[in-house]
């Protein structure tokens, strides 16, 4: 029980207990769950590299990278499903030939705060190559970034005592999908909870600092932080705000409208540089409409 006097919540109760009559039901669910239970790491980035999201979709890292739709495990050589290839999984050629699949070896869950409300992640994962360190860098080795991490055990027992092998993945999906931070904090928690039982969870935050090393065979050794929102990468923030909050400011500007001479067409790149947060978009017009007055003879 904790100090704020709540309880585990009834899920989490009803999943304990499952457990508990196992070790003494010894059922073959329950057998096989005690001798095949393992556990499971998925990292999906956040990152649009080049406008687009199809360097992160080649990049799910659980084991190894996924294949075909961030469902299907790679396996085999040479194929087009292949774990060894020639060829990184962002499509670029491996340095030194055939090599392995990169992928995640270990995680390492902290608790930061006094109540556990805050949390730091470290993810330590293998790259075979320069190209797919180069791949991988781009997107969970850049402080700012975000990623998504989840864990949990495969296969497991739900509340009924049946065991289950599958995990669904779809309704965190942060790549094909664009939920608030918000609405991923709830289905997270509602996966958790309520669907999985403790079986699963998950962190989405923000990259705070990441390393790497060569190693002898010629791949490196890689591992990212990631911190959950409200920590010290929170703090670098300060400016932003979502971008549909700001559908009126890109319309018009904050200063524009205020200049005279000056419209929305003279700004031409307005609603890009306000995606970015609203100091960006404050900077660029002061920038452009400062230009244009020196360069007429109104003045601000």
């Amino acid at each position: 029980m904790s100090i704020f006097k709540d309880t585990f919540k009834q899920e989490i109760q009803d999943q304990l207990k499952a457990r508990q009559d196992a070790i003494f039901e010894r059922t073959p669910d329950a057998i096989q769950y005690f001798n095949a239970r393992n556990s499971w790491i998925r990292m999906s980035s956040a990152v649009n590299v080049d406008g687009n999201n199809e360097l992160a979709k080649k990049h799910i890292l659980q084991g190894g990278t996924l294949y075909e739709n961030q469902a299907q495990l790679r396996s085999g050589v040479l194929t087009q499903n292949a774990a060894y290839s020639v060829l990184s999984p962002g499509g670029n050629p491996n340095r030194l030939g055939l090599r392995p699949m990169p992928g995640i070896i270990g995680i390492d869950v902290k608790s930061l705060s006094a109540y556990g409300s805050l949390r730091e992640i470290e993810v330590k994962f293998i790259a075979w190559d320069i190209r797919q360190l180069e791949d991988l860098e781009l997107l969970y080795m850049r402080p700012g970034y975000t990623a998504l991490v989840e864990w949990g055990w495969a296969p497991y027992l739900d509340n009924n005592k049946k065991l289950q092998s599958n995990i669904d993945f779809t309704q965190n999906d942060i790549i094909n999908k664009t939920p608030t931070k918000e609405q991923l904090f709830k289905n997270i928690y509602d996966t958790a909870v309520t669907k999985y039982s403790g079986n699963y969870d998950a962190m989405f935050g923000y990259v705070k600092n990441y390393s790497w090393s060569a190693r002898d065979d010629g791949g490196y050794d890689c591992s990212t932080t990631i911190v959950s929102v409200g920590e010290v990468m929170e703090s670098l923030k300060v400016n932003y705000a979502p971008f549909n909050s700001l559908n009126n400011i890109v319309e018009t500007g904050l200063i524009a409208p205020r200049v005279e001479g000056i419209t929305v067409s003279d700004l031409p790149d307005l609603k890009k540089i306000y995606s970015k947060n609203i100091l960006a978009g404050l900077f660029y017009e002061l920038h452009t409409i400062g230009m244009k007055k020196m360069s007429g003879t109104q003045d601000i």
